[in-house]
């Protein structure tokens, strides 16, 4: 046999050590059933102590009413009651009642009374006190509050029952510090995630304020830019008026001497075709300082008030020489299509009354899907196939004002993809149709 010695069989607790009950042939099965009962008691209030401990939601108010619920289930209590000091529950210390069902919930006040005197003076330990099976709750080596279970009438406690319910307390207080810290987590997770929504759309506002403000610079610029323009054209306008009209009016004149001073029919011939070229020029340059002498952009403030602010204020005509009807809804086009059909307007309208001798002119300007079309109807004495006529041949421009607009007029059309028309109109006069497309155009 080895060293060690079998344990003396007069020593009254061998067998006890060995499996874990008492023994003698008297009391064998009445021990081995009280340590059964204890281990199904303990296995039984597992699921209602992990069920009441895993209780987050809610905070911990709602964790210790799972807590008091699950003591009343598992000692099937008259009344249970826990008290508590914590910093989850504020300055106060947390009181909470509860009961088993059927039970009344009520804890005799003298028996109340005992605990929480007890708990005053620091001296809960636990134990029973009339039926009133107690616990402290321990946090640090500190006891912070108890938990106090009255037991059915004729429920006598044992060591199982301290043991569940110390453990169940002893849980209960870590599982209100996780609770605890898992709320105000929560509850800083929502802060920052509001903080963040705020942080979004302060940074969606911002990125909206400075695209208009972009938009805004944007828009001083391209008015600075178009009022250093108009500044230019007008200076060349000046300059074309107060120099070179003058200069060619002034060889007009010389011209017009020589040819009172000479008789040979050649030379005269000749200075006939000087003084044509001369007067062509003086058009041309008259022409050039009207649209160079325009005040303003209308067309930045669209098309349909651009075509009004023709009439109105830049050959001062009144509602009853020129009509204009928009057609469709109108819509803001690329800013070179609602220039050139301005360009274009602008010169139809010049053309009719001071070459046609037109008494009224009718704008049509039409808005359709991918397009845009403009008409100019006059009732002057205008030949349109005439003007067809000239506008294929792009070289008689030079002889007549009217012909190079009617060139420019095509020009514009062509240079947008569009397309211009001369047709008569009813009864008689002359009418300009342009189409231009707005898709293609940048």
């Amino acid at each position: 046999m080895s060293g060690n010695s079998a344990p003396a069989l007069t020593d009254p607790d061998w067998y006890r050590r060995l499996v874990g009950v008492r023994s003698s042939k008297t009391t064998y099965y009445p021990e081995y059933r009280h340590t059964a009962d204890s281990r199904d008691r303990s296995i039984r209030a597992l699921e209602p102590v992990s069920r009441a401990l895993t209780t987050l939601e809610g905070g911990p108010e709602r964790l210790v009413e799972a807590v008091v619920s699950a003591a009343a289930e598992i000692f099937s209590a008259d009344g249970v009651a826990c008290l508590i000091s914590h910093p989850a529950f504020g300055e106060r210390p947390y009181l909470l009642l509860a009961a088993a069902e059927g039970g009344s919930g009520v804890i005799p006040p003298p028996e109340l009374a005992a605990v929480v005197n007890a708990h005053v003076g620091h001296d809960v330990g636990g134990g029973v006190v009339h039926r009133l099976l107690l616990t402290a709750l321990v946090w640090n080596d500190r006891s912070v509050g108890w938990l106090a279970v009255r037991l059915p009438a004729g429920r006598v406690p044992d060591e199982t029952d301290e043991a569940i319910l110390r453990t169940l307390a002893n849980q209960t207080v870590v599982a209100i510090q996780n609770s605890w810290l898992y709320t105000d987590a929560e509850r800083s997770r929502a802060e920052a995630m509001r903080a963040y929504d705020e942080m979004a759309l302060h940074v969606r506002d911002l990125e909206t304020r400075n695209r208009q403000l972009h938009e805004a610079r944007s828009a001083l610029a391209e008015a600075r830019e178009r009022e250093a323009v108009a500044e230019e054209r007008q200076r060349i306008a000046r300059e074309l008026h107060d120099h070179v009209a003058q200069h060619v009016l002034s060889i007009g004149m010389n011209i017009e001497w020589c040819r009172g001073v000479t008789a040979d029919p050649e030379v005269v011939d000749r200075l006939m075709l000087a003084k044509e070229l001369a007067r062509s020029t003086v058009d041309y340059i008259r022409r050039a300082i009207f649209e160079l002498s325009a005040v303003g952009d209308p067309v930045s403030r669209g098309l349909p008030f651009a075509l009004r602010h023709l009439v109105t204020d830049e050959f001062g005509l009144g509602a009853s020489a020129v009509t204009v009807r928009v057609v469709g809804r109108s819509v803001r086009l690329p800013e070179a299509v609602e220039r050139a059909l301005y360009m274009i307007a602008r010169e139809a309208v010049f053309n009719a009354f001071q070459h046609a001798a037109a008494q009224g002119v009718t704008m049509r300007l039409s808005y359709c899907p991918g397009s845009v079309r403009l008409s100019v109807t006059d009732d002057g004495y205008g030949d349109a196939q005439a003007l067809r006529r000239h506008l294929q041949d792009a070289g008689q421009w030079l002889a007549d004002g009217f012909h190079c607009g009617l060139v420019n007029m095509a020009a514009r059309a062509r240079e947008l993809g569009g397309e211009l028309s001369i047709t008569r109109a009813p009864g008689h006069g002359i009418r300009i149709r342009v189409w231009v497309p707005t898709q293609k155009v940048a």
